[in-house]
């Protein structure tokens, strides 16, 4: 089993494996104690598979009609895997498994728990808030009990209406910042409230918004825009019906939309400078977005611009709140002064790819190397405080998708990169997080490896799985690192065990960066 995200809280070390949070003792490697993300089988969702149910059967006739000699071929639709599924209706939980929700032709349902996509914690290390990726929710759990009688309880689960990307804890703890996949950032109080906008002395009135709203439907096609066979069924099928429902889900909980941006956001950092909050944004369009903090999101100070390619990650070291490194797409890391908007310098990150690329080419599969083209994918940038010869010397972490490697730059006082150290790992980089010791100057870096798939590989299977441990230690040595042995087991997950068979599957889920890459025709 492997972890696609870390974060550590105290002397724990939180990792997210597939559906579960497991609570790791950092001290001494031990489990703590595990949680397992609830299964949800919401109204909302039986109604989508019902939906998808409808539309598979209604493709599978539609593929056995006959072409008239003027139409042009039938476009095959390819059904997703996950939309045909289905199960045995006679499923037993025999292996003392929490039961799930079944799904046949008469009852259908979601019965797979969520996978965790984003892991974050608070500052004082109290609450674990998460986004689960498949119903887009952000849940917020707290940690309860002492020592290794600590385990997590969830408070309250929040669905979005579009997927989060990204997300930010405010510094007092009360305010969670979220950005979406379309583009939007919202904010939501860390404890649940409900959105109180009805008065409870109008039932009747409440039960009449209740209701669907129908209004006219007129479809957007017309025999001019439609010609095979297919779509002029379809919009026949469309024209017998006279209304829709275009009632929009409403949220039911407190949330405000703070700014928005015209395309799929990748990160958001909140920072302070001189008494005044800024809300630091970046997207799929290479643009860095510094704008004012809550209540005024909606000022745009100004832009960092410079970025050729998407930008995946920001990072604001702690020693110099001003400074703004990104890096993304592009083959270069980015210093900025993001006050001004200005660029202070680049540094150089495709030459240390390249050479471990090199080294890992005559392992991995022909195809794959020549697909992969040595193309940059940061993943992760992290900021290490260190005391070496009784000097703060700041290190900056580098980690890229889909390699065994991270490499380490000292940021000068000049604000300028310099290039450190190639620190190899047994297997691609998920993520990493830092570990300090009571409070003091950071001591060790805990590493996720994909121990799933080949160094340097999104696709092909390792032979032996068991041999390599997915997790790996290493302290700091003055601003080199050197690896810890690690005794360590990770609980056995018989759902996520069957999900990594499918490669592609769990691709989707460890792999998200590079698809943020835009193709030709999207330029």
């Amino acid at each position: 089993m492997l972890y696609q995200t870390l974060e550590m809280v105290g002397d724990l070390l939180i990792g997210a494996r597939g559906s579960y949070l497991d609570l790791i003792n950092f001290r001494d490697t031990t489990l703590v104690s595990s949680w397992k993300c609830p299964l949800t089988c919401s109204k909302q969702n039986q109604q989508e598979l019902q939906d998808d149910n409808k539309l598979n059967k209604g493709s599978e006739i539609l593929d056995c009609a006959v072409e008239s000699n003027n139409s042009p071929p039938i476009k095959k639709i390819k059904l997703s895997q996950s939309k045909n599924r289905k199960l045995d209706t006679s499923f037993n939980h025999t292996d003392g498994s929490e039961p799930g929700c079944l799904k046949d032709q008469n009852n259908l349902f979601t019965i797979d728990s969520p996978n965790i996509s984003l892991l974050t914690s608070t500052n004082d290390g109290k609450n674990v808030i998460i986004v689960t990726r498949e119903d887009k929710s952000i849940r917020v759990l707290e940690i309860i009990g002492t020592g290794n009688s600590r385990e997590l309880i969830q408070l309250s689960q929040r669905p979005m209406p579009k997927r989060p990307c990204a997300f930010a804890i405010s510094d007092d703890n009360l305010t969670i910042i979220s950005a979406d996949k379309f583009g939007d950032v919202y904010s939501l109080p860390l404890l649940y409230l409900p959105k109180t906008t009805v008065q409870e002395s109008a039932p009747e009135s409440l039960d009449e918004s209740l209701e669907p709203k129908l209004a006219y439907f007129t479809p957007a096609a017309s025999e001019l825009t439609v010609h095979s066979e297919r779509n002029k069924k379809a919009l026949e099928s469309q024209r017998k019906q006279k209304y829709q429902n275009s009632q929009k889900q409403q949220i039911s909980f407190s949330c405000e939309l703070l700014l928005g941006h015209v395309s799929m956001l990748t990160d958001v950092k909140l920072a302070k400078v001189g008494g005044k909050s800024y809300l630091i944004t970046s997207d799929r369009d290479e643009h860095i977005r510094v704008s004012r903090g809550i209540p005024q999101t909606h000022v745009i100070e100004n832009y960092c611009l410079g970025h050729t390619e998407f930008v995946s990650r920001l990072c604001i070291p702690e020693t110099k709140p001003k400074i703004l490194i990104s890096g993304g797409g592009d083959n270069e890391l980015f210093v900025w002064d993001w006050v001004h908007g200005s660029l202070l310098s680049k540094t150089d990150l495709y030459e240390h790819i390249k050479n471990v690329r090199k080294k890992l080419s005559a392992e991995l599969n022909k195809n794959e190397t020549m697909n992969s083209q040595i193309k940059v994918a940061v993943s992760g940038i992290l900021h290490v405080s260190l005391l070496v010869d009784s000097k703060v010397v700041s290190l900056i972490l580098v980690s890229c998708e889909r390699l065994p490697a991270f490499f380490t730059f000292c940021l000068s006082p000049e604000n300028k990169l310099e290039y450190s150290e190639t620190v190899w790992t047994s297997g691609n980089i998920l993520s990493m997080s830092t570990a300090s010791v009571q409070n003091s100057m950071v001591k060790s870096l805990f590493v996720s490896i994909d121990n799933l798939h080949k160094p340097g590989s999104s696709l092909d299977i390792r032979e032996d799985i068991s041999s390599i441990l997915s997790l790996c230690r290493f302290d700091f040595d003055g601003v080199n690192l050197k690896s810890i042995p690690l005794i360590f087991k990770v609980p056995v997950d018989k759902e996520f065990e069957g999900m990594c068979k499918n490669s592609g599957q769990i691709s989707d889920l460890l792999y998200s960066i590079e698809s943020l890459r835009k193709k030709y025709d999207e330029v």
